[in-house]
């Protein structure tokens, strides 16, 4: 589930003009936090637990590097993750942030 808005996470209170994405992920296989791998790039937000889940996210607007939030919740087994929103906030698509490239970043990191 991915959520644009403002938010309450680490004092983004709203109303503060501070924009953010909310990532949540059901990893019902996944038993403690220390088994997942958060990896973040300005477009992408990519989770892996070793031989249970690999999931590359591409985001909907560019996001600072280091996330507001980052928790796993053991009892539910759900990743939460808060990112801010960085720059005019355009959506990433074919004719903004990047395009071709993003494009073609995506699918060599598919292809591995």
């Amino acid at each position: 589930v991915v959520r644009e808005g403002g938010g309450a996470e680490e004092g983004v209170g709203p109303g503060g003009g501070v924009e953010c994405l909310s990532v949540k992920l059901h990893l019902p296989e996944v038993e403690e936090a220390s088994e997942v791998e958060v990896e973040l790039s300005c477009e992408e937000l990519l989770l892996t637990a070793a031989g249970k889940y690999r999931c590359a996210l591409l985001l909907p607007r560019p996001v600072e590097l280091a996330p507001l939030l980052c928790r796993f919740e053991t009892r539910r087994r759900i990743m939460s993750v808060a990112l801010r929103c960085v720059g005019g906030g355009a959506a990433l698509d074919g004719e903004a942030g990047g395009g071709a490239a993003s494009e073609a970043a995506r699918r060599e990191r598919e292809a591995r």
